[in-house]
């Protein structure tokens, strides 16, 4: 059995586990259709325009940076951007709601990070704390490592993992964009030949105008926005929540643009958060998706989640316990 097998959130695996992608996969494909018909278009019109002209530096520009670009657009559609997999409680029954609500609702954790108080808190969907600066994505159903967002554009969360990936892809997407409208204006202000396919191709050539101002209109701004985040050490989701009101607050960023870029860059060879390349041998019913997902040693029980708490008071002694009853998550760690 794949230990993908196992898995709770609702992205989707492709190729043994190689690709790795959103519920909403289907929009990278799309995004990537649409820039290679766009493409195709910038070949037969405004670059064929400079090949009759014998001036080949334009269609050599583009021709490299159209598959730099499609790459980008695979590799942060395709990669894993920080999923944290989902933990099991033994503790949790359906027989009793408010012991339920009373386990899976443990008080934040505070932590201290550079002179700043973190505030840890409990997801209640994965069973977690989750780190600082993780988020849980709705779309993905899972927490994700200094969750950024998720890009509608390319079907994936954009994390820690694959952020690198997705900043490259924007600025590709850019050179890209301005090449091919750059072309197009030059190509309907100074073409001069006046029969019919001439007038074809510059109509098609004004559509392209009008079409990649629109694009760069979007790109270059979300481009000129990420460039800020990155530069200022923040992610979308911390700007748009106003997590740290002044600059200075913000203990994860250096202080340095420069420091910020390289700390950027060093994430994405963070070590992920599970192995979906991973077989498991040997297959039980009731095995813990724990033990495979995260390696997390949990006390094995039985019966009810008033049984356990029960044979925890015996343990101790018939004495009542001075906190809550013991999670996955405060589970000794192999």
């Amino acid at each position: 059995m794949r230990i993908v097998d196992y898995w709770q959130g609702k992205n989707k695996f492709f190729c043994k586990a190689r690709i790795i992608t959103g519920p909403d996969w289907y929009k990278g494909i799309l995004t990537g259709s649409f820039t290679m018909l766009i493409s195709c278009l910038i070949y037969a019109f405004p670059l064929n325009y400079y090949i009759q002209e014998e001036s080949y530096a334009p269609v050599i520009i583009f021709t490299i940076l159209l598959p730099i670009s499609i790459y980008y657009l695979f590799s942060v559609a395709t990669h894993d951007p920080g999923y944290i997999p989902k933990q099991s409680s033994l503790f949790t029954t359906k027989a009793n709601d408010a012991l339920n609500e009373y386990i899976t609702s443990p008080k934040p954790l505070l932590i201290q990070h550079k002179g700043t108080i973190i505030k840890m808190k409990f997801c209640k969907t994965c069973m977690l704390f989750r780190p600082p600066r993780s988020s849980h994505c709705s779309i993905c159903d899972l927490c994700v490592e200094e969750f950024d967002h998720h890009c509608p554009w390319i079907g994936n969360c954009v994390g820690k993992r694959n952020y690198v990936y997705f900043f490259k892809f924007l600025l590709s997407m850019n050179l890209l964009a301005i090449t091919g409208f750059v072309c197009s204006i030059d190509h309907v202000t100074h073409y001069e030949n006046s029969n019919k396919d001439a007038r074809k191709s510059l109509i098609v050539s004004f559509i392209l105008v009008v079409l990649l101002f629109f694009v760069l209109f979007f790109v270059c701004g979300l481009f000129g926005f990420h460039l800020y985040l990155v530069l200022t050490g923040i992610t979308t989701n911390e700007k748009i929540k106003q997590t740290w009101p002044k600059r200075n607050f913000n203990p994860f960023t250096s202080g340095s643009p420069l420091e910020n870029c390289g700390i950027k860059y060093k994430a994405r060879m963070s070590k992920p958060q599970f192995d979906p390349k991973a077989v498991i041998s040997q297959y039980a019913d009731d095995i813990n998706p724990n033990l495979i997902l995260r390696k997390v040693k949990v006390l094995k029980t039985f019966g009810t989640a008033e049984d356990t708490v029960e044979k925890k008071l015996q343990t101790l002694g018939n004495k009542p316990p001075t906190s809550r009853p013991q999670s996955p998550l405060m589970s000794e760690c192999s």
